[in-house]
């Protein structure tokens, strides 16, 4: 009888080991394909950030219109849906005054708080004093919608936030999560631009990078306060 051929033991031992190469080099083409799609979907994601960022809802009957702080011009189209009737009332954010404003006012120079300014718009657009009311002051977008969350704790509410069209995303995102209690509406102020090819405009630019990092700061959990009084 002829022996059956027997099967190179070293042949048995390298199949664990081709096996595993094998799948390191599958999962190399698939790492580079995962890289590949990130990339993509980044790039398409960036190419419209404009229209990510920019959320206008329509502008609903509220207890309460809000100018988050960081524009004044924000008051003109506050102004005009005051007029129209969506609210009997209308919070100015308070900023924290910047090191550079308060060096100016020191030096005796007239220079106007935002809010000041916000205000004088407000009662030019014909908003009478009486239905302004300012709330903070607040270092961020977090810390206005903590400070407005104390004001309305734990009773349905309704807000309607006029705000720059790039930071009406943020302010969205910012103002539920503070106040889930309340029916949350941004409006987008027509009187600023905000054009879709934004990397055309350097002001466009600046905005779009500045809030792609805020909105990642946010939602890693970060936040700025105003300095506690010594």
């Amino acid at each position: 009888m002829k022996r059956r051929a027997s099967e190179p033991k070293s042949a048995a031992k390298k199949t664990p080991a081709k096996k595993r190469g094998a799948i390191r080099r599958g999962f190399l083409p698939f790492l580079l394909v995962c890289v590949a799609g990130f990339l993509i979907a980044g790039a398409v994601a960036l190419y419209n950030a404009a229209r990510i960022l920019q959320l206008n809802e329509p502008p609903m009957r509220s207890d309460a219109l809000v100018v988050p702080g960081g524009s004044p011009v924000r008051s003109f189209h506050a102004a005009r849906l005051y007029r129209d009737g969506y609210a009997p009332m209308i919070y100015v954010g308070i900023p924290v005054e910047t090191s550079g404003d308060a060096k100016i006012r020191k030096a005796g120079i007239a220079w106007p708080r935002e809010e000041e300014l916000a205000v004088q718009i407000l009662l030019k657009e014909g908003v009478p004093r009486h239905a302004v009311s300012l709330y903070g002051p607040a270092k961020s977008t977090a810390e206005e919608a903590e400070v407005l969350a104390r004001t309305h704790t734990k009773k349905p509410c309704s807000l309607l936030a006029v705000t720059s069209p790039y930071h009406t995303r943020r302010v969205s995102i910012v103002f539920r999560d503070a106040m889930p209690e309340c029916a949350i509406t941004v409006a987008s102020t027509p009187d600023e631009a905000f054009p879709d090819a934004w990397w055309q405009s350097q002001d466009a630019a600046r905005q779009v990078v500045l809030e792609i990092m805020k909105i990642l700061f946010y939602k890693a959990g970060w936040r700025y306060y105003s300095p506690t009084p010594a």
